[in-house]
């Protein structure tokens, strides 16, 4: 299948070191949806809501910690990733522990 080449436009998004859509890229809208969403004491998720709802805060996040150009947005996604990336090691160690006994 043979591509277009890109606009100028479309490579100046790919070759930026920070996201120039900030606040109105996926991202932004992702962690402040989960964000509200996970506030609402009201709001009952199944476990396959949430296990999406991990998987997107989670990429979104990554996404925001290294190309956010908001550097208190940016300082807070770098600690969310961080305790998100510590919980999965520590869950998939826990699921190896399992596996092993």
């Amino acid at each position: 299948m043979k591509h277009r080449p890109l606009m100028a436009w479309e490579q100046q998004l790919l070759e930026s070191k920070t996201c120039l859509l900030w606040p109105y890229c996926a991202c932004h809208d992702n962690i402040v949806k989960w964000q509200r969403a996970l506030e609402d004491d009201e709001r009952i998720f199944t476990p396959e809501e949430l296990s999406w709802a991990e998987d997107c805060i989670y990429f979104s996040v990554a996404c925001a910690s290294a190309h956010c150009p908001d550097r208190k947005i940016k300082r807070y996604c770098i600690e969310q990733l961080t305790n998100l990336t510590q919980r999965r090691a520590r869950i998939a160690k826990a699921q190896e522990e399992v596996r092993m006994s």
